[in-house]
């Protein structure tokens, strides 16, 4: 999203809003500094951790692993969120 330039505030925030409509999820990790409008139009209930990058959200899964969780990426390929799939997805 971070390739829609302008629009991008107005999707970030729309991302937030279709978060309500998923009433189990507790959790989220938001990366980057767009992420701040989606922040802002989260549901109350859910908590937010926010990194600057791929690499930080590595981390901050890391630190979540001990606990049954599923993980959704949706980003830009300009915040390289790939790589973030890339290491989730490889082989242990």
């Amino acid at each position: 999203m971070l390739e829609l330039g302008m629009n991008s505030p107005f999707w970030h925030r729309q991302l937030g809003r279709f978060i309500r409509k998923i009433p189990s999820l507790s959790h989220i990790i938001l990366v980057g500094s767009m992420v701040q409008w989606t922040h802002k139009t989260l549901p109350v209930g859910i908590t937010a951790e926010i990194v600057p990058d791929w690499q930080s959200a590595v981390d901050a899964l890391n630190k979540q692993s001990d606990q049954q969780m599923l993980v959704l990426v949706k980003g830009s390929r300009g915040m390289k969120l790939n790589n973030l799939v890339d290491v989730l997805t490889k082989p242990s």
